[in-house]
């Protein structure tokens, strides 16, 4: 029962575009180095692609709907499309988003409300 509930919640919908890593050192730097980007956090957030998704930038959670390489719910999107000043993206799924654009949205949200969107799992990042 265990180990189906783990599989259920693990099952992602991938769309090709990356090699997943094997490790947060294995996770690509930053594509995006605008207003909100702040190097303290670039290991942490390799860390939470690598724990999220495993470098995957365009898969979806068939089970949850969070999509893109941080797993951003619809709400959580919406909120970051908004703080970016793109507000056309947030009725667009994350995992569409360009790799910079959710880049771009995990540095919005930590500027605006710190990491505790993606507190706990079974990898620690901060």
């Amino acid at each position: 029962m265990a180990a189906a509930f783990v599989a259920a919640t693990l099952a992602f919908t991938a769309v090709p575009a990356q090699a997943h890593t094997d490790s947060p050192r294995e996770v690509k730097s930053s594509a995006y180095r605008g207003k909100f980007y702040n190097p303290r956090y670039e290991s942490v957030r390799k860390c939470i692609v690598h724990r999220e998704s495993r470098g995957h930038y365009g898969v979806v959670n068939r089970y949850s709907g969070a999509g893109g390489a941080y797993q951003l719910m619809p709400p959580l999107r919406r909120f970051a499309a908004k703080k970016m000043g793109d507000p056309w993206l947030a009725n667009i799924p994350a995992n569409r988003w360009s790799r910079r654009q959710q880049d771009n949205a995990f540095y919005a949200i930590v500027h605006y409300e710190g990491l505790k969107h993606w507190r706990g799992g079974n990898i620690r990042c901060f």
